[in-house]
């Protein structure tokens, strides 16, 4: 696991410091950045993007986040078990920002669950980004 504490992850900043949470492909990818632009969220935080693929980090390269970070490489997978034995790295990391954005699933789920109890449910904001129920009755695209 590589240091957690990085030009990854600033130690401070004049913004309040978001954390998006994003595990999916190029074209999901897209609609993140899109709706982070969008919503105004971008420019008003210091954003950083953790996410499963190498295109989270070309995100930050193209200046979309100002930072990225591979979940692999900050031991995330953590987050699926036991909450108390998330490692302390990761949970300072975790901590360090002012909010963070799971697109990783509803917030009923037990994984969004281990990370309300790690960052604090006041923190955290979950977005599942899979068609639901309702989206699928009326044809239209989770994004809609």
């Amino acid at each position: 696991m590589t240091p957690l504490r990085s030009s990854t992850a600033p130690e401070s900043a004049s913004r309040p410091r978001l954390l998006v949470l994003h595990a999916g492909a190029l074209g999901d990818l897209i609609l993140t950045l899109h709706f982070l632009q969008r919503s105004g969220l971008t420019a008003a935080s210091e954003t950083t993007l953790a996410s499963r693929s190498s295109w989270g980090l070309w995100a930050a390269k193209q200046e979309f986040v100002d930072h990225a970070v591979l979940m692999d490489r900050i031991g995330f997978h953590a987050i699926h078990g036991n909450p108390a034995a998330v490692p302390p790295a990761l949970r300072e990391f975790l901590n360090s920002f002012d909010h963070v954005l799971s697109l990783l699933g509803g917030r009923d789920e037990s994984f969004s669950q281990h990370l309300g109890e790690i960052v604090g449910c006041d923190k955290l904001t979950c977005i599942d980004p899979r068609p639901a129920a309702r989206t699928l009755e009326k044809g239209t695209h989770i994004a809609e």
